[in-house]
């Protein structure tokens, strides 16, 4: 957010506290300040006041929002003045200065299904310039990661989160699966946190891709099918049979459950994705790849990787990667 800060912010001994806090938290890395005028009254009166440390530290952070602002544009504007009334329904919302920093030092959350995973996931798909800034803003209680136990309990999280004050929405993000069997057949379950979302105003992200395992990339699969040998012995046919789908089979098996998953659609005839599929492979499919599969994402050998920086899943999920960092600013 870049809170733009009315004369009147300065006219108040008691707002010195909220100033100096402000200020620390756009040096830590988030938002920005702009001063609307350097003369006013009440502004060079205060600055005068100050010790050489806090006009030190408070001209840094201008400095600093100046130079973020010319390079990265923070997306919400917030008028900040302490004489007139608060108004969050005028473009842009006019706050007190006291709800300003209220709002600056609430941590950007990102919603997701489960935390653990997911958080993974995202940190997987950024590059060591974004994952290092995630990493940092987390670190300092700036950007919050968000449990919501499963995607039928992602609406309810984030009603009540918006429902704390109207201006949450511009501070928060979803990312979540499509759920789908096959190429642009959501759930219910993800068009119902689609809607929650847009109805909140809160940015969603749903992947294109049934979950999040099923953004792993081959080659880790097979590095942990050939880590020990008695899941060699049980996965390895799994391995290969899923190595021959296709791209769209892919992206939307069950790689937890396997087409066992999906077995009543599959008899019905009412999925048919996978109809070209041998019977012998369809048998080494049944079962997917474990429960477990997509703590993957957690692995040292992946999370240290060199970045793969082309395809359509880098494609994709570091676009979501760089439009959440871009609306943490």
């Amino acid at each position: 957010m870049r809170f733009d800060l009315y004369d009147s912010c300065f006219s108040q001994k008691k707002n010195t506290a909220y100033l100096i806090v402000i200020s620390n938290i756009v040096l830590r890395g988030r938002h920005r300040i702009v001063l609307l005028d350097q003369e006013g009254p009440n502004y060079i009166t205060w600055f005068k006041r100050q010790s050489s440390e806090i006009k030190e530290e408070w001209q840094t952070s201008l400095d600093h929002s100046i130079e973020s602002e010319a390079l990265e544009p923070a997306k919400f504007p917030i008028a900040v003045r302490d004489d007139s009334p608060e108004n969050t329904q005028t473009s842009p919302p006019t706050v007190h200065l006291e709800t300003a920093v209220r709002l600056a030092n609430n941590p950007y959350r990102i919603f997701l299904e489960n935390d653990g995973s997911d958080r993974d996931f995202v940190f997987t798909y950024s590059n060591q310039q974004q994952l290092k800034k995630l990493r940092t803003l987390e670190k300092e209680g700036l950007l919050r990661f968000e449990n919501c136990g499963g995607i039928t309990e992602l609406p309810r999280k984030i009603q009540q989160y918006v429902a704390k004050h109207p201006l949450n929405s511009i501070n928060a993000s979803a990312v979540f699966d499509c759920d789908a069997s096959a190429p642009n057949q959501p759930s219910p379950q993800s068009n119902a946190a689609t809607a929650a979302c847009t109805e909140a105003g809160v940015e969603k992200f749903r992947l294109n891709r049934r979950a999040i395992e099923n953004y792993l990339h081959p080659s880790w699969l097979n590095t942990w099918v050939n880590e020990n040998r008695t899941r060699k012995a049980r996965k390895l046919g799994l391995y290969k049979a899923f190595c021959g789908l296709s791209r769209d089979q892919k992206a939307h098996f069950h790689m937890k459950d396997g087409l066992s998953k999906d077995k009543e659609a599959i008899a019905q005839n009412t999925l048919t994705l996978y109809n070209n599929v041998s019977q012998e492979n369809r048998r080494k499919l049944n079962s997917g790849f474990g429960a477990r599969i997509a703590e993957l994402y957690a692995k040292d050998w992946i999370q240290e990787k060199d970045h793969f920086t082309h395809g359509d899943t880098w494609t994709e999920v570091n676009g979501i990667v760089t439009r959440i960092l871009a609306l943490s600013r």
